[in-house]
């Protein structure tokens, strides 16, 4: 089971039982007022057809604004400061700040959860793994960058309502991955392109791919990257 919450409201996803093809849930979204999202929580996890299975895996994944560290320099004494530079604006305490170690990446990803809500879900779940969405972004684009051939080097763009993680990884690149407040395609042209530049990444070479982008969005950066998937 994943249970994906952002600052509005958390969704709820089964996966298929062993031998089965079909998730037992779809991703069914919740929205809520944050005063209330501990509770609501609650009650949807307290389901007769939530509780009436036994899962293998529980992840409680924060989609919620997060940035990346080197390996080298991550002291987890520094988090919260850190966390805090990079966010000024940013009401939290430092009991909702956390980091998830992303080894294979040589990388750190700092995030917040609701204190809450990750005491509800560890309430009922107390094996439950509390994940970066971020995070999981960027080893996605890792697994899907070992099964790329060719020398091109590939980016990743994952378009959410109010923000977007752009990242790249793989032999022979330097991995990046930053999160950005973009919630128009305006503003998402701006940034795919300003790392595209940044990275000297190849017009007709390299690869972009997107996820979650409109229409409008991917035929306007065609007429920049010529492979776009």
């Amino acid at each position: 089971m994943s249970i994906r919450l952002t600052a509005d409201g958390f969704s709820l996803s089964v996966g298929s039982a062993p031998g089965g093809s079909r998730p037992l849930q779809a991703e069914e979204r919740y929205g809520i007022a944050p005063e209330s999202l501990a509770m609501e929580l609650h009650r949807a996890l307290t389901r007769p057809r939530i509780v009436d299975y036994r899962y293998q895996r529980v992840e409680l994944v924060a989609d919620t604004p997060s940035t990346f560290l080197p390996l080298e320099d991550f002291r987890s004494s520094e988090v919260p400061s850190i966390y805090r530079l990079c966010f000024p604006q940013a009401e939290v305490r430092s009991e909702e700040i956390h980091y998830e170690l992303l080894p294979s990446q040589e990388m750190v990803v700092l995030f917040t959860a609701d204190a809450r809500c990750v005491r509800t879900v560890h309430s009922l779940y107390p094996e439950a793994a509390l994940r970066s969405f971020q995070g999981m972004l960027l080893e996605e684009a890792a697994e899907a960058t070992r099964h790329t051939r060719g020398s091109g080097r590939h980016l990743f763009a994952t378009i959410g309502r109010e923000r977007m993680c752009i990242c790249q990884t793989g032999k022979g690149t330097k991995p990046f991955a930053c999160a950005y407040e973009a919630a128009h395609d305006s503003d998402r042209l701006y940034y795919i392109l300003s790392v595209w530049k940044t990275l000297e990444l190849d017009a007709t070479r390299d690869v972009l791919h997107l996820q979650g982008a409109s229409e409008e969005l991917h035929e306007k950066l065609g007429q920049y990257v010529h492979e776009i998937i």
